[in-house]
């Protein structure tokens, strides 16, 4: 029985629910894409996309971030948000970057750094990555992230 939301239960709730989810759409003939989550003390809160063959998010198979179907589960405590690889995917060429960016970690002055969300109206720094392993969040040009790669 689940008392309070901690890190530890919503990874396990998250698995199990993901499971049941995904066996259900199966029989439906589509693709399960996790959405944001978030949670706090006493609420859970979890979004799931799905996906029929014909979706134009990912038209290719090759084109879905590696390791997106994992999700990725936002705790409303810390303020961290990741934007959805869909809303990645179109904003991403705005700014001159590809689907194929989404999630990519790229090296920055020796430390490792994942690109998370675009933002085309932020003129000098679009591009938001986060450090890893720490997670600190850091506004940079397209540029530098081009030649990060």
């Amino acid at each position: 029985m689940i008392k309070e939301w901690t890190s530890r239960s919503v990874n396990e709730f998250h698995k199990a629910l993901r499971k049941v989810v995904e066996d259900f759409a199966a029989t439906q003939g589509v693709a399960v894409v996790d959405r944001s989550g978030s949670y706090r003390d006493s609420e859970y809160l979890q979004g799931f996309r799905f996906i029929t063959q014909r979706s134009s998010a990912f038209p290719n198979q090759a084109d879905v971030p590696a390791g997106h179907d994992e999700g990725t589960l936002i705790d409303l405590e810390q303020g961290n948000e990741l934007q959805d690889a869909a809303t990645f995917g179109r904003l991403a060429p705005l700014v001159g970057l590809a689907m194929v960016d989404y999630m990519r970690v790229v090296m920055l002055r020796g430390r490792r750094y994942q690109i998370v969300a675009v933002k085309p109206n932020r003129q000098k720094f679009p591009v938001l990555v986060k450090r890893l392993p720490d997670g600190k969040r850091f506004k940079v040009t397209a540029d530098q992230v081009k030649v990060m790669a």
